[in-house]
C-alpha cells in the first residue's frame, strides 16, 4: 500500500474512532456517567520506597475500572450497538450473543459508592504494609456535560513503621527453646516493614516446623 493511500485511510479512521468513542454517551440514562479514568496521586513530599510498585499494588483494589478498548474502540460501543441494532432481528440472535460476549463489554457507569469502598480497601492495605496512619480520599471530575467521569485517589501513606525488636515466647519451655533455635531463619527481620503478610508467613513457617518436629496438632494461635 502506498504511503499516500495509507495516510488517507488514517485520516478517515481517526475521526471514525473518535465518533465511536463519543457516540456511546448518547445511550446513557439521565444521571449516568461513564468512568473514563482512575488515577492515584501520592501526597507531595512523601518519601516512599518502590513507589511505582506500591502504586501498582493499590490499583488492584479498584472496585470499578473503565471499559477496555478493542483496537482503540471502547468495548461498550459494541455493547450498545448490539443492543440497539442486532437484537431487533430474530435472524441475528446468535450473532448478537456472540458480539456481546466477544466484542462488547457492559458499560462502566460511575458509582460513587464504589469509589468510597476503594478508598477503604486501599487504606486497609496500606495499614497492613506498615503505614499505620495512612489516609486515602477521592475526588472526581466530570466532562462532556457530566457524561464522562475521571476519578483521582489522593493517597497519604505517611510514615511506614518497621520492626525494631523480635521476641519469641511460649508457656511451653521446650517449644520456646525450639523457637529460639530456628529464629535465625525468621522471615521477620529487624528493620523490615511492619507487614501483616510477613507476619503470616512467619507464623506458617513456625507451624510447619513444629508439626514436622512431632507437634502434629500444633495450632498457629
Amino acid at each position: 500500500m502506498k504511503l499516500t493511500n495509507l495516510l488517507k485511510y488514517l485520516f478517515l479512521l481517526v475521526p471514525l474512532l473518535c465518533w465511536m468513542s463519543c457516540n456511546t454517551t448518547k445511550y446513557l440514562e439521565p444521571g449516568e456517567s461513564l468512568l473514563k479514568k482512575n488515577t492515584i496521586n501520592f501526597t507531595k513530599g512523601t518519601k516512599i520506597k518502590n513507589k511505582s510498585n506500591l502504586e501498582y499494588q493499590l490499583t488492584q483494589y479498584y472496585k470499578q475500572v473503565p471499559n477496555k478498548n478493542l483496537i482503540w474502540i471502547p468495548r461498550q460501543f459494541f455493547h450498545y450497538k448490539v443492543r440497539d441494532s442486532l437484537e431487533r432481528s430474530n435472524g441475528w440472535k446468535k450473532l448478537s450473543k456472540w458480539a456481546k460476549e466477544r466484542l462488547g463489554e457492559k458499560p462502566s457507569i460511575f458509582d460513587e459508592s464504589l469509589a468510597e469502598k476503594t478508598t477503604i480497601q486501599m487504606k486497609y492495605f496500606l495499614q497492613h504494609k506498615g503505614y499505620l496512619w495512612a489516609d486515602v480520599n477521592y475526588r472526581y471530575k466530570q466532562k462532556r456535560k457530566g457524561k464522562i467521569t475521571e476519578v483521582t485517589y489522593e493517597v497519604s501513606p505517611n510514615q511506614q513503621y518497621t520492626i525494631d525488636t523480635i521476641i519469641y515466647e511460649s508457656p511451653d519451655k521446650k517449644i520456646e527453646q525450639i523457637l529460639t533455635e530456628i529464629s535465625p531463619k525468621s522471615i521477620i527481620k529487624q528493620g523490615k516493614p511492619l507487614d501483616v503478610d510477613l507476619y503470616n508467613q512467619e507464623v506458617a513457617r513456625i507451624k510447619n516446623y513444629l508439626r514436622n518436629a512431632g507437634y502434629a496438632f500444633f495450632l498457629p494461635q
